[in-house]
């Protein structure tokens, strides 16, 4: 094949690619020397000229007859073409060794050339013609697929055994080559690669008398880039696994330090509380063993036969104030505990403002005048809500402004003025003030006076001192009922507390249903008192000795319900909770499934507000906390019985 492009195109140029490396083979034609041809042909004929010349002149000097004259030409004639003749062979001798020569190299050149081909792995080379058909096809990427390639060898390509896939893939490249264009692409067949490379061959005169095909197959290099890729990705993932652990790791260390700060501000707090808690116990022993003392040491004095009437009433009430003094420092305690653990619940319900004024003040002046405490209280009433209707707890109410003016007592000097002040606000918001003429309170000490245990001056044991619960137990009750409360102080000057209670004022008017009924209440002539304390039957005695009322007492739940059987026109029942057979609860809720409608009211020990809550809901109709005041007591038997006073 070499041969015969060499024929007819001499001299050419033949390039192969390989991947990156390039194969440059030049064959390049033997001419006949020009220069040592012309030389001979230059000097043959100036010798034929030059013997032309001489034999005339020799003829005609020296022969004369026709006979030797024609010898002579005969003679000269067969000399010039003998010389002719060895010249000519010379030549053409020359010329045909060098072809023979030629030929020889050109045929060892195609051998090599072949082999070297031929053994290139994953190459296959293909030589088309300027017509596109196959003039070369050398390599091994076809043999390994058992396709003989030694049959391509003057076909087109559409006429091979190639795959349809491959002929729509090669052939408009091929028909693209041989118009002087080059490619260099990427071919897949059955999961191999091919990397495919197509050159255009040009003679002396730029004219394409051949195209160049390289296919190499790449396979493996693609499998390597794929396992490259997947190990790319792997490391990728692995990496964002290691980024994701070490952001965790980071967000592990914030936090760890956040929880160090948080650990050692608790720690830091629960010292303060620690230190807090044994100023606390210090006031509260002081506390209780102040009333304690008067309590136990009057009630020996008492129990002694030499003690005046005038004694005993003034030993009884020193008593009766430490009593109160201790139930009010017991209040306070259970109080917070029922806050701490979420037992205190607030039960709003409608009050007529008017009630509502009469319960803040009588309860108020009366925790001044039990204590005979020498502060004289002023209250200032918004008048414009005379006829409106409240929606709050006023219980709840009334606890917080027993403690704020306790604190206005313990921190303002005798018969000094303490103001209460009850004003409507914007958006039906009830604003309540307390303000006395006392110490004042420093600056750095007005948020922390509403922390538990906290006091302005924990250090210094005075009448004063307190036992740190009061102003929290304030806070707590006022956030359960979503209100607030501020501090305006001066030292040596005083302070006024202001309470904001939200959207407490339902209604500007009364309404028929909230009037009070004029009828008459029925008159208590028999209450039954059921009671395991004898005692504490004794004392509710004792309160009603002035009234026109038959008491009986039962001890019993079981006694309790046989006395109703057979008395069903008794007139009240004061209920205990605790009994030794069964609960006070139990026992209301069988007294109203027989058809019981007396007034039933529980009394008990446990003053939390989900006792009342399950007392209301199992029947009764009010409820009392011991110890059970005797205004108390009179007070709420007052709202379902009229009591008939004993005349003397």
């Amino acid at each position: 094949m070499l041969k015969k492009l060499y024929k007819n195109n001499n001299p050419f140029l033949f390039s192969a690619y390989n991947g990156k490396a390039k194969l440059k083979c030049y064959l390049m034609s033997s001419k006949p020397a020009k220069n040592s041809s012309l030389q001979i042909a230059l000097i043959y004929s100036a010798a034929g000229i030059i013997w032309i010349f001489l034999s005339d002149l020799i003829s005609n000097l020296f022969f004369h007859d026709v006979e030797s004259l024609v010898l002579f030409q005969i003679s000269k004639g067969l000399l010039f073409v003998g010389l002719t003749a060895v010249l000519i062979y010379f030549l053409v001798h020359k010329q045909l060794k060098r072809k023979n020569h030629l030929i020889n190299f050109l045929n060892k050149s195609e051998h090599w050339y072949n082999a070297m081909l031929s053994n290139i792995p994953k190459v296959e080379v293909f030589l088309f013609s300027p017509d596109g058909k196959i003039i070369l096809s050398q390599g091994k990427v076809l043999a390994s697929q058992g396709i003989d390639i030694s049959l391509f060898a003057g076909k087109a390509l559409n006429d091979t055994d190639l795959s349809m896939r491959a002929k729509a893939f090669f052939s408009p490249r091929i028909d693209s080559l041989l118009k002087g264009n080059t490619f260099n692409e990427i071919f897949e067949s059955e999961k191999r690669y091919y990397d495919v490379h197509g050159e255009c061959l040009r003679n002396e005169k730029s004219e394409i008398f051949a195209g160049l095909v390289v296919v190499t197959d790449v396979t493996e290099m693609y499998e390597l880039i794929a396992e490259l890729k997947e190990s790319k990705h792997k490391l990728e993932e692995l990496n964002k696994d290691h980024s994701i652990q070490y952001m965790q790791l980071i967000e592990q260390n914030v936090k760890l330090k956040e929880l160090n700060k948080k650990i050692k501000h608790a720690q830091e707090k629960a010292e303060e509380s620690d230190k807090l808690k044994t100023a606390f116990l210090t006031n509260m022993s002081h506390e209780v063993r102040t009333p304690l003392n008067g309590i136990i040491g009057f009630s020996e004095i008492l129990i002694a036969n030499n003690v005046s009437k005038g004694e005993i009433q003034d030993y009884s009430r020193i008593i009766s104030q430490s009593g109160s003094r201790l139930l009010h420092i017991m209040d306070d305690v259970l109080l917070m505990s029922q806050i701490q653990a979420e037992q205190f619940q607030i039960k709003a319900d409608k009050v007529i403002y008017d009630q509502f004024v009469q319960g803040v003040t009588s309860a108020l002046q009366g925790f001044v005048d039990k204590n005979e405490i020498r502060r004289t209280l002023s209250f200032d009433l918004d008048t414009s809500l005379t006829e409106a209707i409240l929606f709050l707890d006023k219980g709840a109410v009334i606890k917080v402004l027993t403690r704020l003016l306790d604190n206005a007592i313990k921190f303002s000097n005798q018969d000094s003025e303490i103001k209460i002040q009850l004003l409507k606000l914007e958006s039906n918001n009830l604003g309540i003030t307390v303000s006395d003429h006392g110490m004042g309170i420093p600056e750095d000490k007005r948020e922390s006076i509403f922390k538990r245990f906290v006091q302005v001056n924990p250090n210094v044991l005075t009448p004063a001192a307190g036992n740190g619960l009061g102003l929290s137990i304030v806070k707590e009750l006022l956030n359960l009922m979503e209100a607030d409360i501020s501090v305006d102080s001066e030292e040596g000057k005083g302070s006024k507390f202001t309470i904001r209670i939200p959207n407490v004022i339902a209604s500007q008017k009364l309404n028929a249903s909230d009037m009070n009924s004029n009828e008459e209440l029925p008159r208590a002539n028999k209450i039954l008192v059921v009671e395991d304390v004898l005692d504490n039957f004794i004392l509710i005695r004792a309160y009603l000795k002035r009234f026109h009322v038959t008491l009986h007492h039962v001890i019993t739940a079981k006694d309790a319900y046989k006395f109703v059987e057979k008395n069903p026109d008794v007139d009240l029942i004061l209920m205990d909770i605790r009994l030794p057979d069964d609960t006070g609860i139990n026992l209301t809720q069988k007294l109203r499934a027989i058809g019981v409608k007396c007034p039933i009211i529980a009394q008990t020990a446990y003053a939390d507000s989900k006792d009342k809550f399950l007392c209301l809901q199992a029947g009764c109709d009010d409820y009392l906390a011991k110890p059970i005041m005797k205004s108390q007591l009179l007070q709420t038997l007052n709202q379902f019985v009229m009591l008939e006073p004993v005349i003397s």
